[in-house]
């Protein structure tokens, strides 16, 4: 494996938003949904996660990419020395990975620089495990999605092997935590970027691995947003 994990042990709490508050009730989602089909054109950079276990900031700049595509209508060009910046910025310049709540908190109230430009997410909400619908109504509503998982060793095995992610009888143990954008699910599976390239999570997959998910708001409310879900609520978010 030529790649690295910095998923630390997610820290949660009783106070984070709650996605399932945002979400309207009688809203019809498609059984499928692929934002990057919609949008060609967007690249998969490594950001590093060869040399660093820098995932969290890894995701965080693929979900900038879409969310300024979606704002501005153009990618910024996000480096690797902004996403090493922040990165080593967060960890106070150890290469010790990250907790991915601590790292939204720090993106909400003192945002980064990417492509020459700071940008600040609005709020940062999380779903509950094993919940297909809400992660259905977020990536449909174009927020970033992040997942955190623990890895095991066929997940590596099988990335390796340039095969998507899937259950197998023996694992081989887990390896670590790591966090991916997700961008687009159907009927098999959640769509996910990392290691600089596009991978396929099987919906198995995400209901025995997952650990943490949080859907994350940028300063856009879409028509197609405010159609599924209350961001009423967001606007007075404190912490």
């Amino acid at each position: 494996m030529a790649f690295k994990l910095g998923k630390l042990a997610p820290q949660l709490d009783s106070r984070d938003l709650k996605f399932s508050s945002l979400m309207r009730r009688g809203v019809s989602i498609p059984d499928l949904y692929d934002f990057d089909v919609l949008h060609p054109g967007i690249p998969t950079p490594m950001y590093l996660n060869d040399t660093y276990g820098d995932c969290v900031i890894a995701g965080r700049a693929h979900q900038t990419l879409r969310f300024e595509l979606i704002e501005k209508g153009v990618l910024p060009k996000i480096t690797d020395a902004e996403v090493e910046k922040e990165y080593f910025s967060e960890t106070h310049g150890a290469d010790s990975g990250l907790v991915v709540s601590q790292s939204l908190k720090r993106w909400r109230r003192h945002g980064w620089t990417a492509g020459g430009s700071n940008y600040k997410i609005r709020a940062y909400s999380r779903l509950d495990l094993y919940n297909r619908s809400q992660i259905k109504a977020a990536v449909y509503s174009d927020l970033g999605v992040g997942i955190g998982f623990e890895v095991p060793q066929s997940a590596i095995d099988q990335f390796d092997a340039g095969a998507n992610w899937s259950v197998v009888p023996n694992d081989g143990g887990i390896q670590g935590g790591h966090y991916v954008f997700c961008y687009a699910y159907d009927s098999q599976s959640v769509k996910c970027v990392t290691w600089g390239r596009r991978v396929l999570m099987s919906w198995d997959f995400f209901d025995i691995y997952t650990d943490e998910i949080w859907a994350i708001f940028d300063a856009v409310d879409t028509v197609k947003r405010q159609a599924v879900l209350d961001v009423a609520p967001l606007t007075n978010i404190g912490g």
